[in-house]
């Protein structure tokens, strides 16, 4: 299943050892965002969770990081017991008597030929001829004048 997106805020380019060591511990797709060029206004982007320097914006839509992989990862195990992670039921036994005999190995049985794929109906042009088909990619040609 898939992993929780996480918006780890940060508050330069690139996050420090610090920030990349939290982001290891939380086992979810983290993606840095530079929380200095959060907009006041406007749509947010989407995710499970938010961790860092979190905005006020994004603080109050959504929830802290650990909460959400918590919820995710709940929500994840909800849907593979709905897709059927059990095992398949058991076949009912055959009885002996169902079964019909195997055909032994080198029985003169008769096999039928394989099916040869139909040519058109009409038998070919002789070649040299303007309606004799030609390969794919080659322009029919005319016949040599004398």
């Amino acid at each position: 299943m898939k992993q929780a997106k996480i918006l780890f805020f940060i508050l330069d380019a690139i996050p420090n050892a610090k920030e990349l060591a939290a982001a290891d511990e939380l086992h979810a797709q983290v993606v840095f965002r530079n929380a200095n060029y959060v907009p006041a206004e406007g749509s947010l982007e989407e995710c499970d969770g938010v961790a860092g320097t979190v905005p006020k914006r994004y603080a109050e839509a959504f929830p802290e990081a650990k909460a959400a992989i918590a919820a995710h990862k709940k929500a994840n195990e909800a849907k593979r017991g709905a897709m059927g992670d059990t095992p398949a039921p058991k076949l009912p036994a055959k009885t002996a008597a169902a079964s019909p005999a195997p055909a032994s190995v080198g029985s003169a049985a008769p096999v039928a030929a394989p099916a040869q794929p139909q040519a058109d109906s009409a038998p070919p042009a002789p070649a040299g001829t303007a309606s004799a088909p030609k390969p794919w990619g080659q322009s029919p040609v005319a016949p040599a004048k004398k």
